[in-house]
């Protein structure tokens, strides 16, 4: 709790043009990891594999999805500071824009989210692959908007700041697909701004 409040009190002072929180734990995409924040977990369908909180995740306490709840709601409410939360742990690249979370409604002032993908990883470390075998996606219980859905080769992420916005550029490359040569004069493959 020391630290989540820490968080809200930072993001409460607005005394910054952005805020950015670098998170272990991914806001807005999902693989149905057990240490998510979010209920839900892998299920098998006709179209192979999907989300689902129809079935229960293994020991996941309820306390984690609302206090993830409570600090995008102090991030929502942020109105001089703008909020971009920024994770690599998914191992895949992905951008949108956070408008719900179960109850909770952004859609007026969407928060930002991204993940930054894995510089080495290839095969069984991309989220279809390995023991994962899906795609990161939003979990059920959230809206997102997706600029960028997951982008699964290992790659970079450059993320510029300036007064006027925020600008993410996202790079990627795969082993046994890209030749090394073509790292120096990689040109982004998307790229996502965020205006305060």
């Amino acid at each position: 709790m020391e630290a989540e409040q820490w968080l809200i009190d930072r993001m409460e002072a607005e005394d910054t043009r952005y805020l950015v929180h670098f998170s272990p734990i991914s806001f807005g995409w999902d693989a149905g990891e057990w240490g998510s924040w979010y209920p839900d977990v892998r299920a098998k369908g006709a179209e192979g594999l999907y989300l689902t909180t129809e079935k229960e995740k293994y020991m996941w306490q309820e306390g984690w999805l609302e206090q993830h709840n409570r600090i995008l709601e102090a991030a929502y409410s942020m109105q001089h500071s703008q909020p971009l939360f920024v994770c690599g742990d998914i191992h895949t690249q992905a951008a949108g824009w956070i408008k719900g979370s179960g109850e909770l409604s952004f859609e007026d002032d969407p928060i930002p989210s991204l993940l930054t993908g894995s510089l080495s990883v290839d095969k069984g470390g991309f989220p279809s692959g390995g023991l994962r075998g899906i795609e990161a996606q939003p979990p059920t219980m959230l809206t997102v908007e997706e600029e960028l859905p997951s982008y699964e080769k290992a790659g970079f992420t450059i993320i510029d700041f300036t007064p006027e916005k925020i600008t993410v550029q996202f790079f990627g490359w795969k082993h046994g697909e890209d030749s090394v040569s073509d790292i120096s004069t990689l040109e982004p493959h998307f790229v996502f701004e965020v205006v305060p």
